[in-house]
């Protein structure tokens, strides 16, 4: 059996640190406000990358050119790319396989979102079976729900929806990103209207793509669009080498992978060096303080993504809800026990401070429960609602909005 090896070095990050180090930089034109209003600032490092390794979000024999990458892009963290092999329409492909969470393609209108010009975007989000989520922005109108629905299992490849302009757009392309709820939290929480994140409870990474050099994208490369039918194979330099602020590495190896010389990343960087069957980190490599280096075990097949991937034995994940959410006076959890078991609730503010004890290491038994939570202690705001129920953790974000 592979073990999965992490190594992180950089200083204490946690979802629900009150305090942290904070890297801000930009880059050349991001400099003028008029371009781009979002400074590249984030704890530690810039992004993590993801674990999944994806295929370009578009049809097979596809040529798709990247205008914005996760750097370029405002806000940071996603990717604008658009077909360019002369077709009149392109379709939009699922990246791996995983089941449709959000299909918004009723919009069809362009703006500029910009000086009160604001219309909402078309978009479709999937959960993937590794805990990612992706995302496809500007989708035509409804060429998305008349292929699919919610809560559909799609595999790798599978049409989703058509190319467009709709929203907050200059031109037909496909704004992609992956993204991630924080540990403990079991759902990804976005807007309705743009579909953008929550990042009180998720993150955005850098999408690792298979069939791209270097597995990564980049602003004005173009890529083949395929499957990924191809194995990784990538070796470390074979030169002295040292990265600097702001750069992203990943070396992607299915086999046995080593550095044979220094190897350097500098604070603010970000690196990871996936292998196959085996990891060897010789002396002469360093990752220092503020940087983020990740060095895991994996192939490029897709591992990770199918049905079978999923744990079988789930206590109340599905069965887990908060009603109403937003909330003035009161709510009320309920969730359903596969077994009989110790329960203990609370609500959290947003740095994980507990304000409410619901209920503490209660013995209850399988079936349905319900609890109602007394909320009028509570100021106006987003708190989480912290639930470990036969050992497993769950968090609900719940909003408060008192008259």
């Amino acid at each position: 059996m592979k073990t999965f090896i992490t190594f992180l070095f950089c200083s204490l990050l946690t979802t629900f640190a009150s305090a942290q180090i904070v890297i801000c930089f930009t880059t050349g034109e991001d400099q003028d406000p008029d371009k781009c209003d979002h400074n590249y600032c984030s704890p530690n490092a810039p992004f993590d990358f993801s674990k999944g390794i994806y295929r370009i979000p578009y049809e097979d024999g596809i040529i798709v050119s990247v205008t914005n990458d996760h750097i370029k892009h405002c806000p940071r963290g996603a990717i604008d790319m658009s077909g360019d092999s002369g077709n009149s329409e392109y379709n939009i492909v699922a990246a791996a396989d995983g089941w449709i969470r959000a299909i918004s393609d009723s919009h069809n209108t362009q703006c500029t979102c910009k000086n009160g010009d604001n219309c909402d975007n078309n978009y479709v989000w999937i959960e993937h079976p590794n805990g990612e989520w992706t995302k496809y922005t500007h989708v035509r109108y409804h060429t998305a729900s008349d292929l699919h629905n919610e809560g559909d299992w799609v595999t790798a490849g599978t049409i989703i929806g058509v190319e467009g302009t709709v929203g907050c757009s200059t031109g037909d392309h496909c704004h992609f990103e992956v993204a991630v709820p924080y540990a403990g939290i079991d759902d990804l929480y976005f807007d309705t209207g743009g579909g953008w994140i929550d990042n009180d409870s998720a993150m955005n990474l850098v999408p690792l793509f298979c069939n791209v050099p270097g597995n990564i994208m980049k602003s004005g490369e173009s890529y083949f669009s395929i499957g990924c039918v191809n194995s990784c194979d990538v070796s470390l330099p074979s030169a002295n080498t040292t990265y600097s602020s702001g750069t992203f590495k990943a070396f992607l190896d299915d086999d046995a992978i080593s550095n044979s010389d220094d190897l350097t990343f500098l604070g603010a960087s970000s690196g990871v060096i996936q292998g196959g069957s085996s990891i060897t980190l010789k002396a002469g490599f360093q990752a220092e303080f503020l940087s983020t280096f990740e060095a895991r075990i994996g192939n490029c097949s897709g591992a990770g993504f199918t049905k079978e991937s999923v744990p079988s034995e789930s206590v109340v994940k599905e069965d887990f809800s908060v009603e109403p959410n937003p909330a003035s006076q009161s709510t009320i959890v309920k969730w359903d026990m596969k077994m009989s078991g110790e329960v203990n609730i609370s609500v959290c503010d947003m740095s994980g401070h507990d304000m409410i004890n619901v209920l503490h290491t209660q013995q209850m038994n399988s079936g349905w429960h319900q609890q109602q939570i007394d909320l009028s202690g509570l100021a106006s705001g987003a708190y989480f609602l912290r639930a470990v129920i036969n050992g497993e953790h769950l968090i609900k974000k719940i909003i408060v909005q008192q008259e």
